[in-house]
């Protein structure tokens, strides 16, 4: 019922990285209760008894959750202090968003230097397929080991 099946592996020298299923974008946004009391393909569904009480705490605890950050990695592509470091970087970023609009970007300013960091994988072997695939674009990049945002499932 909307999710993919099959997962998509991809194997990096002697590794097998299986990529997390997609979640069917049907679903985005919708209501957990609402979707389980849909009429199915039979006129099926599914009745919900709870307390309002219940469904409050499980709201509030996607709430939450939604603002807590977890570690994992992300790639480097740009770091710098020169006086023209902040006009760079954010061409740097800009250009990125424009080959690689599936990927997030994000733009620093930490003490003096100006960095752009790209992706949010909660592995290492995410984060090197990755940093393998921007390398001879962005050849002084490197893995940073730092919270991100939860991925999309």
């Amino acid at each position: 019922m909307g999710m993919v099946s099959a997962q998509e592996t991809e194997t990096i020298q002697d590794s097998t990285i299986i990529k997390a299923p997609v979640m069917d974008s049907t679903f985005l946004k919708k209501d957990i209760f609402s979707i389980l009391q849909e009429r199915g393909p039979y006129s099926s569904g599914v009745i919900v008894q709870q307390t309002e009480n219940l469904r409050n705490a499980f709201y509030n605890h996607i709430a939450l959750a939604s603002n807590k950050k977890i570690y994992g990695y992300r790639v480097r592509i740009f770091f710098d202090n020169s006086q023209s470091a902040r006009v760079k970087s954010s061409n740097v970023k800009t250009n990125f968003l424009a080959s690689y609009s599936d990927i997030p970007a994000y733009w620093t300013y930490d003490e003096i230097y100006y960095k752009v960091t790209v992706g949010d994988f909660r592995t290492k072997s995410e984060a090197m397929m990755i940093l393998r695939k921007l390398q001879p674009e962005f050849p002084s990049s490197f893995l940073v080991k730092m919270p991100i945002n939860f991925p999309p499932l």
